[in-house]
């Protein structure tokens, strides 16, 4: 059985989350110790001179205040991208507004970054989260190591940030939603579970006029 906390602390990762903010278009690297395949990653998003684009705004997902999640077809893209936003960090921009956008064109500029994504813990040879398999697929990576940042749960909103640190002291940072599983393996020895994950982060929308 899959524990509740676990659910929505890997739901809301992989709805690509972020708070950072940046100039709009940017490419970014998280500076970690671990190599990242590059053939994982996708090819960086198409923007103008000025680091804008503009897209067709499909759906509007609240993933907790102050963060929410947008569907957004770009120019010459097959699939539409999902970007996340903070409403505490653009300004003039609320849930009301952005719903407001769907189904229509939007101007908007975005940072994109690569992060680790932690997806699974293992202590003692079993998923800490009742997991009965352990993730597979070919760019699924692993650590192991000393788990640190896990001391209490994550108490509001936004997730908090461990850490797994081998004994090559390669360190590498997870933002993750900490749950009491969590909190009972911390400073011990543990078998991280890991994937790449890429963030457009909103830092202006705007509706085209």
């Amino acid at each position: 059985m899959i524990s509740s906390n676990f659910r929505s602390a890997i739901l809301f990762v992989s709805i690509v989350f972020s708070i950072a903010c940046g100039s709009g278009g940017s490419q970014k690297i998280v500076e970690d110790s671990s190599p990242i395949d590059s053939s994982t990653l996708k090819a960086p998003l198409p923007v103008d001179k000025d680091g804008s684009t503009q897209g067709l705004l499909k759906t509007v997902e609240d993933a907790g205040y102050p963060m929410a999640t947008l569907t957004i077809q770009l120019p010459n893209q097959k699939e539409a991208e999902y970007f996340d936003i903070n409403l505490e960090e653009v300004e003039h921009v609320t849930m009301p507004i952005l719903n407001s956008f769907i189904g229509k064109n939007v101007n908007l500029s975005f940072k994109t970054e690569t992060v680790n994504t932690l997806l699974d813990i293992y202590a003692d040879g079993k998923s800490i989260f009742g997991e009965e398999f352990a993730p597979e697929g070919d760019y699924i990576k692993t650590i192991e190591g000393k788990l640190d940042g896990a001391k209490e749960v994550t108490p509001g909103d936004l997730p908090g940030k461990v850490s797994i640190t081998d004994e090559k002291s390669q360190k590498l940072d997870f933002e993750f939603f900490i749950t009491p599983e969590m909190v009972a393996v911390d400073q011990k020895r543990v078998k991280g579970y890991y994937d790449f994950l890429t963030r457009n982060t909103i830092t202006t929308i705007s509706k085209s006029e």
